[in-house]
């Protein structure tokens, strides 16, 4: 799969997104497997944005992440779940990517749409690393 780079458009964007520069943003990245991504269910989305009001990404025990993302979690040896930081911006036209770049993490979710919006969220990522900081972009192409 070949993901778009994003075009951000932002009237007034959320404090959440957070831009990777431009180095990382077009240099070299590596996508995490979408079986290693889990978006936080609509009943949890406000627990996962109280949790995440203050840092980006938070590491969780597998029974934390179940909580966030029902019973069809599953983590493989060797990896450990993290809470992170998302938007959306029309969910039924995008998709989220969630990339790691060397220590970092960039989640990024691409829709279609007209005007600038965007939802937080929360995903559950599986990693076989530690996280350093974490970056979250909206893209929306009309």
């Amino acid at each position: 799969m070949v993901a778009c780079l994003p075009r951000l458009l932002s009237a007034a964007p959320d404090s959440w997104i957070a831009e990777p520069p431009s180095s990382i943003a077009f240099g070299k990245k590596e996508a995490v497997s979408d079986g290693d991504v889990f978006e936080v269910v609509a009943s949890m989305r406000g627990n996962a944005e109280a949790e995440l009001q203050k840092i980006p990404l938070i590491p969780l025990s597998h029974a934390q992440a179940r909580k966030f993302t029902g019973a069809y979690y599953s983590c493989p040896k060797g990896k450990r779940p993290y809470l992170i930081r998302a938007l959306f911006g029309y969910g039924g036209t995008g998709k989220f990517w969630v990339y790691r770049i060397k220590r970092e993490v960039w989640v990024l979710h691409e829709s279609l749409g007209q005007d600038f919006t965007s939802t937080r969220t929360g995903l559950i990522v599986n990693l076989d690393f530690d996280p350093a900081k974490a970056y979250v972009t909206v893209s929306i192409v009309k």
